[in-house]
């Protein structure tokens, strides 16, 4: 019984061990590497996206507009919701102006 007691306890003693930092790896050195390395590599990716966007722009291959009058109708504005929109506005205008100059003073609550 003595001897199965004494397994058990060999075999668990590493669970009532000190950790150190040699046992769980901590490499600062690695870790630095990694971090550099991905650093580079993410401006790298960038740096070779923002060429492509440049040249792109410099050979007009984006925000390129063609002309397709002959396809699409020209669109006209309608007077009447214009003309509401600009109402809106006006008298939104006007019940600010109104309030700037009809300021009211509210009752001293302290008398």
């Amino acid at each position: 019984m003595k001897e199965e007691f004494k397994k058990i306890i060999a075999s668990s003693r590493h669970l009532f061990s000190k950790l150190s930092y040699e046992k769980s790896a901590i490499r600062p050195d690695r870790d630095w590497q990694y971090i550099t390395l991905s650093f580079l590599v993410g401006l790298i990716i960038l740096g070779m996206g923002a060429v492509y966007i440049y040249l792109n722009v410099e050979t007009n291959g984006f925000w390129n507009a063609t002309s397709s009058s002959e396809s699409s109708p020209i669109r006209t504005i309608n007077q009447k919701n214009l003309d509401a929109v600009t109402g809106y506005f006006a008298e939104k205008e006007k019940n600010f102006q109104d309030a700037q100059n009809n300021l009211k003073i509210p009752p001293d609550p302290s008398l």
